[in-house]
């Protein structure tokens, strides 16, 4: 859980500097560990091309392993 805390923190800049490569890597490491809401994060980032290049393919990908692991907002969004 300190991995997608800390990817919140960069991501929306609490109390640190915003910085998005480093909130993609703490989502990517808590993503690994199985956190829905990190894998959610992330495809939303790759999505959008949010401090990362877009990449609708890995979106997809993150989006499936979250409503997978029962995210109602990943699987909204792998239904559009």
């Amino acid at each position: 859980m300190a991995q997608y805390n800390l990817a919140r923190m960069y991501d929306d800049g609490e109390g640190i500097e915003q910085d998005k490569l480093k909130a993609v890597y703490w989502y990517t490491k808590a993503a690994e560990q199985g956190y829905s809401s990190a894998q959610y994060n992330l495809a939303v980032m790759y999505n959008e091309g949010d401090g990362v290049e877009q990449n609708k393919s890995l979106a997809k990908e993150y989006f499936k392993q979250s409503c997978d692991l029962g995210f109602e907002l990943a699987c909204e969004e792998l239904r559009k």
